[in-house]
């Protein structure tokens, strides 16, 4: 069993062909942080949110902002002063009907437009996932205007991308601490310790990791980044708990975090309606957005589409066959391959 962050397992990337990064730079600029993480986070008081998630411009340390801050008018000078306004940490909805202004600045566009002395300055309101996480550089300096280096904040830096080095996580320790603390928590093996022991681990052990990988990657300010009492303070809440953590600590492996809710159900939806955020943000316990457009709930997808094979494939006689063989089989699997609430072997009710 893994025993410390030093014996997770996963890929280094050595080559450098991933220096050029416009094939993948969406993730900067089009790829918001989810509004139930970035609260989760917050009302948590998680320090990996400094790891995880990008501030957005509305600060000091962005040059476009002291803009805003010297040459806006009247009513610009006093948005500015709006409470919203103030916090560096926000995500946006996730559901159809949170593109209506009734639900407010977080449900709509990334971007919010000031007058200025001679036009207008726009500056990032939502915050985007820590892209560099992911890419060299967070996604600066491609040939999209987007990732331009002239939009990084004063405390962001851009260097050689063959001095930066990847790993991708494949089974880490974190991970491994929460699957015992689950086991442990279901009355089976704990092998000494207890559920709470192995989720506290799991905890510190993340912070260490995500530390590491944001110091790696060259995230603002990683290495002054204390855990506190963070990892000892949250309360244990049994299996919400330990799978709440796990999904925070899936953000580099979400295919990870969509097949734990598929197998446990967690996180839980909760409707989140105009001026009522539902549960999020309310416990330690994470909760997603039910997926809401206007008038229901709609059913988030359980499996990808398969893509549908034609007579031109060698194998599509096969390949309906099999396809036909899984519906028979198991209704729960659903009516085409195109079903995306179906669900596959592993996802039983």
């Amino acid at each position: 069993i893994i025993s410390s962050n030093d014996g997770s397992f996963g890929y280094n990337q050595t080559r450098d062909w991933n220096n050029n990064v416009d094939d993948i730079n969406v993730i900067l600029f089009q790829y918001d942080a989810a509004f139930p993480f970035v609260e989760y986070l917050k009302s948590t008081n998680d320090p990996r949110i400094n790891f995880m998630v990008r501030k957005n411009d509305f600060g000091i340390d962005y040059k476009n902002y002291l803009v805003v801050q010297q040459k806006g008018d009247a009513g610009t000078q006093a948005a500015l002063l709006q409470s919203e306004n103030q916090v560096r940490y926000w995500g946006k909805h996730t559901f159809p009907a949170s593109a209506n202004s009734a639900y407010g600045s977080t449900g709509l566009d990334r971007f919010k437009t000031f007058t200025i002395t001679g036009g207008t300055q726009t500056l990032g309101f939502l915050s985007a996932i820590q892209s560099r996480l992911f890419m060299k550089n967070g996604g600066f300096g491609g040939f999209d205007a987007r990732s331009s280096k002239d939009l990084m904040h004063d405390d962001e830096s851009f260097v050689d991308g063959s001095t930066i080095k990847y790993r991708t996580p494949y089974l880490t320790y974190p991970e491994t601490c929460f699957m015992m603390a689950e086991i442990a928590q279901k009355g089976g093996n704990g092998l000494g310790k207890s559920a709470s022991q192995w989720f506290y681990a799991g905890v510190q052990a993340s912070f260490d990791e995500y530390k590491t990988a944001a110091i790696n990657a060259n995230v603002p300010n990683a290495a002054n980044i204390a855990i506190g009492n963070f990892a000892t303070s949250l309360p244990f809440l049994g299996l919400p708990s330990i799978y709440s953590q796990a999904w925070v600590n899936y953000l580099r492996q979400p295919e990870e975090s969509w097949a734990m809710w598929k197998r446990t159900g967690y996180p839980q939806f909760t409707d989140v309606r105009p001026g009522n955020n539902g549960l999020i943000g309310t416990s330690s316990v994470a909760y997603l957005e039910s997926v809401y457009d206007g008038s229901q709930n709609l059913l988030a997808p359980r499996r990808s589409a398969l893509t549908l094979s034609t007579g031109s494939n060698l194998n599509s006689a096969n390949y309906s066959a099999a396809t036909q063989a899984m519906i028979g089989k198991d209704p729960a699997y659903g009516i085409s391959a195109q079903d995306t609430k179906g669900r596959i072997w592993w996802d039983q009710k």
